[in-house]
């Protein structure tokens, strides 16, 4: 048999050793060893001994089964492998779109890190991380802001994990964002020659390789975006309990936790994130035309960060 070939790539600080192009990673030169190993192959039609179950899911400690009609199934196990049973036609592109997702979460979850549902920017020698539900506008804001020079350390989903000193630390992957058509066009850009994140909507894969930054980052502050149709630009500082159940909020696939096993893991990780880090809540108008003025915003709240 004929193999395939494979590529290696380097994100949230594991070599991935994979037989698909996958999209919008950095691609590294070839290891000796990796972290995740990604095949095409056979996956089963259920897991037995389900201890959750959702919309396309099927979870068991250690394993995690995720299907999308007419694409790909995908069985993650053991946070080490990821065994892509592909509809035949599909490319390597259209399948990695998933793979990166929920796949991917799931995976995060059982080598036993903490990945939130956040964009996260540069500041300094420290990131600042916006969190929301989709749609809260967490790739809109990083992006203006980026347009003011701040550098781009992830896009959507942030690992937070402990550095050598026990301090909150971002580790960078994607060296892109996924940005709505009106967000390139309010920010002078254009959809032209861009990939659609998924056929057939208005989301589009734009590069920033330019700006990216490979190293991990301290935690400066973590914003929860709360937009509404009326409102001047506020901060609410999170404290206790309205922190620790906002952290825990955020966390990216948290509905996966309580089938994998992991939901004491997670309120331990969550409890130590929440004594180090400072979180608010950042109440802001949804429109575009408040854009600037919520850099601007923003920009002066960064300052204050070395006062704390």
């Amino acid at each position: 048999m004929k193999s395939l070939p494979v590529r290696f790539y380097r994100a949230f600080g594991m070599v991935i050793r994979s037989e698909l192009a996958l999209d919008g990673i950095e691609e590294i030169p070839e290891c000796a060893t990796a972290d995740v190993t990604v095949s095409n192959g056979p996956v089963p039609a259920a897991l037995d001994g389900l201890t959750g179950e959702g919309r396309a899911v099927q979870l068991v400690p250690g394993r995690f089964l995720f299907r999308i009609r007419d694409v790909a199934a995908y069985l993650v196990e053991n946070g080490e492998t990821i065994t892509v049973e592909r509809v035949p036609g599909r490319t390597d592109s259209e399948v990695s779109v998933f793979l990166l997702c929920s796949a991917l979460g799931a995976l995060l979850h059982q080598r036993g890190m903490l990945p939130l549902h956040a964009s996260a920017l540069r500041v300094g020698r420290r990131c600042a991380l916006f969190s929301g539900p989709s749609g809260a506008g967490k790739s809109t804001t990083a992006d203006a802001l980026m347009r003011r020079g701040y550098g781009l350390h992830e896009d959507d989903l942030s690992v937070v994990t402990a550095g050598p000193s026990g301090e909150a630390l971002v580790l960078s992957a994607f060296p892109q964002q996924k940005l709505w058509r009106d967000t390139l066009e309010n920010a002078g850009g254009a959809a032209d020659g861009l990939a659609r994140v998924v056929a057939g909507r208005e989301k589009f894969a734009v590069p920033r390789l330019a700006n990216f930054n490979r190293e991990p980052l301290a935690v400066g502050r973590i914003y929860l975006l709360s937009p509404e149709s009326e409102t001047p630009f506020s901060l609410e500082p999170l404290a206790g309990m309205e922190k620790f159940r906002a952290l825990a909020e955020a966390t990216y696939r948290f509905e996966y936790l309580a089938g994998l096993g992991l939901s004491g893991s997670h309120f331990a990780a969550v409890s130590a994130l929440s004594r180090k880090v400072s979180v608010v809540r950042l109440r802001r108008p949804r429109d575009f035309a408040a854009l600037d003025a919520l850099t601007d915003f923003l920009i002066h709240d960064f300052s204050t960060w070395g006062s704390e």
